[in-house]
């Protein structure tokens, strides 16, 4: 009864606010999830790379989003509750929650979650993580043994400082140790709604060089009906439970290449399966991803296929175009990403082969000083509307 009423009451709310979004299609409307792609945090030098994001309620009721960090194999390692008032944001800078364990303000709220009255909800996640446990979080974003994983690996070691991987943030309906990967997590009286009521921004910024660079954070809404393939379904084992739309499998953006200008390809991808964590030197099943097209084209329309070089292996990637692992030949230009699914549209729902979804974002390096970003475009977009 109470996900019944508190899902009823945010759908009326976005109808009455005017929110009207195509299911199947990365919408600017709020969501029920929100995805930062990619992050991106030196441990060693505040004025180094730093992620920072803001999620933001645009519900007149208060509400509860559920952050939780994953690494670059698609492992979660930390789930925070943030309280937002109506109308409500929180920021959270990741060197902050890396560093020292700071975690946004999670002070009382009352919600509204039954007809007969409100509910008082007590804060649930600490203000400050323990020094021994952040130590850990650390050492399993930089893909090292960690005590988080019986002292297994869990993601990609680069060699460096820096803690890499991506976030998702549901809304929730009560404090939850529970994580996305967890039964209970999504269904029937889970914690997970499906209000689409979120929404935010997010920032990679480098204080040294005095650039930054943003976008909003990816919505990926909730449907009121069962979903063939959902967002959750194959790389956190939901079964499609979440009711999450998937992401589109088909990309393109502009990119830079000459002395002045570089750009950074920014992929988030679906490895197709939950993994565990292996031990230290050994990678999952699934590594590399080397499933999809990706060609660069130049201004002049010639292009250059640059799938044989596997420019993006794990989970969330940061490659460099014209760099090894993504060459071209060309000064200016766009990439384009097929992850080379069969999309099929059917009376019971959307059906994505495992590990085809994906995101883009290309961060633009402009010269001193200056940085800019560009959010992929989807399409040619095959997945069909059933509306």
């Amino acid at each position: 009864m109470r996900r019944a009423v508190a899902a009823t009451l945010l759908a009326g709310l976005l109808a009455a606010n005017g929110a009207v979004a195509e299911f199947g299609r990365t919408d600017p409307e709020p969501a029920a999830t929100l995805l930062l792609p990619y992050f991106e945090v030196d441990l060693s030098d505040p004025n180094g790379e730093n992620t920072v994001l803001t999620v933001v309620n645009s519900s007149s009721i208060p509400t509860i989003a559920h952050v939780v960090l994953w690494t670059d194999w698609a492992i979660p390692t930390l789930g925070f509750e943030v309280f937002l008032e109506a109308n409500g944001s929180a920021d959270i800078n990741l060197f902050d929650v890396f560093n020292s364990g700071q975690l946004p303000n999670s002070a009382p709220l009352v919600l509204v979650a039954q007809t007969s009255g409100f509910v008082i909800v007590p804060p649930c996640s600490p203000a400050q993580l323990a020094p021994d446990t952040l130590v850990e979080i650390g050492r399993a974003h930089r893909g090292l043994s960690s005590s988080l994983f019986s002292n297994r690996c869990g993601g990609h070691e680069f060699g460096d400082r820096s803690a890499r991987g991506f976030i998702t943030i549901d809304n929730v309906d009560s404090c939850t140790t529970l994580l996305p990967t967890s039964p209970g997590y999504f269904g029937e009286s889970a914690v997970a709604l499906g209000g689409n009521v979120l929404w935010g921004t997010f920032a990679q910024i480098h204080r040294a060089d005095g650039t930054s660079a943003g976008s909003a954070l990816v919505p990926i809404e909730a449907a009121p009906f069962a979903v063939g393939s959902s967002f959750y379904d194959s790389f956190a084992d939901s079964s499609g439970q979440d009711q999450r739309e998937p992401l589109s499998e088909r990309w393109r953006s502009a990119y830079y290449n000459d002395e002045s200008r570089q750009t950074d390809a920014i992929l988030w991808r679906d490895p197709g399966e939950s993994t565990n964590p292996q031990p230290c030197g050994t990678a999952p099943d699934w590594y590399p991803l080397t499933d999809g097209t990706f060609r660069v084209f130049g201004s002049d329309g010639n292009s250059f296929d640059a799938s044989a070089f596997i420019p993006f292996p794990l989970a969330t990637n940061r490659v460099r175009i014209d760099d090894a692992a993504l060459p071209t030949p060309f000064a200016l230009g766009r990439i384009s990403i097929n992850l080379d699914p069969i999309v099929v549209a059917t009376q019971s729902g959307i059906i994505v082969p495992p590990g085809s979804q994906g995101y883009l974002w290309t961060l633009h390096q402009l010269g001193p000083g200056q940085a800019g970003a560009t959010a992929g475009a989807e399409g040619p977009d095959p997945i069909l509307s059933l509306r």
